[in-house]
């Protein structure tokens, strides 16, 4: 081919044929092959391509004096650790990612990003899915989600500091239904303040991402303080905006809405709500007074008129990066979403930048389920993104 893209530790085959002059192809001949560099990219004589390291090479193949078209190679550094999951969460403190291993047994584990292996893991409860970190890297919170409840862990311990119900929001109505944190953030500069939107859902299948929230409610050290919201509009999703005491919440069932939420030592009051001319999609992230959703729009934060659009082709799940001035989203194409792509764009003009494409995921059990659910940030040169298949 003109190009190629492999992954470290990842092999491929390349093959050469020869032609005479009536364009007969000549089996059987010995061609010799050549890499430019051989570090990032070798090949052996049978056309076995290897990706030994991240970066860029060229292949040819020759015979005599003749030699072949130049083969680009790309070489990404993508490992994929075989390890089902809920969530994910980065701790900027140990620098070690989290991740809530379903389960009725379930797990949380921690996961070294630098050789991605997992380094500790507990048993922490019935179908753990979502987690939330305090940005002092003291506590994670994991919702329970067949257990009506969230557990408060420290780190790096992983001791469970306290346990708290969800029941004093809503009450379970009959048997084999439950409830859980459908999102949940820590109050920036308070570890031991939490927001979370509780939504309903049965044990099969056992997900929160079907269950329309009953309301959202705060929480200071597992006590629900008094002012929750309730009713429309439904909130799905939370972003802190810049500041501790104004909070974004997405609905993210079509039509689809953004509202702006007040924190105060008393819980939280809706300040604003603007139902979206485009459903919001899946997903929506906040920076520097703007908000850029999963339907490919960015919205003014304050007056929500949309400002901006960019190319999105069955965006998941996105974040953006003040540092390098990207936003950075996960797609996926195809009925079974087996290869996911990340895609970065350039925060002024929205242009994609480039994209690394991560094939041999698995797929969904039901279509309609979210496949790929978080992508963190792990190093300030390196995204890591988790891509995540819903259970059945």
């Amino acid at each position: 081919p003109a190009s190629i893209s492999t992954r470290v530790g990842e092999d491929k085959i390349l093959q050469a044929a020869a032609f005479d002059m009536s364009n007969t192809q000549i089996a059987g001949l010995p061609f010799m092959w050549l890499s430019s560099d051989p570090a990032v990219a070798s090949v052996q004589q049978d056309g076995t391509l290897s990706g030994i390291a991240k970066g860029r090479a060229t292949v040819t193949a020759s015979l005599g004096a003749l030699t072949s078209n130049t083969v680009s190679v790309t070489v990404s550094d993508v490992r994929v650790l075989q390890l089902a999951t809920n969530d994910i969460a980065y701790d900027n403190v140990s620098r070690k990612l989290y991740a809530s291993v379903p389960g009725t047994q379930g797990r949380i584990a921690t996961i070294d990003p630098v050789t991605g292996s997992v380094t500790q893991s507990i048993v922490i409860g019935d179908e753990p899915d979502h987690l939330a970190l305090s940005d002092d890297g003291q506590f994670l919170y994991v919702s329970i989600d067949n257990e009506n409840a969230v557990k408060r862990l420290t780190l790096p311990a992983l001791t469970t500091d306290l346990t708290f119900p969800l029941t004093n929001m809503a009450p379970v109505t009959h048997p084999g239904e439950y409830l859980c944190g459908k999102d949940m953030k820590v109050v920036p500069g308070n570890a031991r303040t939490i927001v979370i939107p509780i939504a309903r859902h049965l044990i099969a299948p056992r997900s929160c991402t079907f269950g329309e929230p009953d309301g959202v409610a705060v929480y200071q050290d597992g006590l629900k303080l008094p002012n929750t919201w309730t009713g429309f509009p439904f909130i799905h999703l939370l972003e802190f905006s810049d500041s501790p005491s104004v909070l974004f919440g997405a609905d993210t069932f079509s039509p689809g809405s953004l509202s702006r939420l007040s924190v105060t030592a008393s819980g939280l009051s809706l300040i604003d709500s603007n139902t979206l001319a485009n459903w919001p999609g899946r997903d929506f992230t906040f920076l520097n007074g703007l908000i850029y959703t999963a339907s490919g729009q960015v919205v003014n934060a304050t007056t929500y008129a949309v400002i901006g659009s960019f190319t999105n082709t069955g965006v998941f799940t996105l974040r953006t990066d003040a540092n390098s001035k990207r936003l950075f989203a996960v797609t996926a194409l195809g009925s079974d979403y087996s290869v996911a792509t990340i895609q970065a764009l350039d925060l002024n003009t929205l242009s994609l930048n480039g994209s690394l494409d991560i094939p041999s995921l698995a797929t969904t059990a039901i279509p309609q389920y979210p496949p790929y659910t978080s992508l963190v940030r792990w190093d300030p040169t390196v995204w890591h993104s988790a891509l995540l298949p819903r259970k059945s």
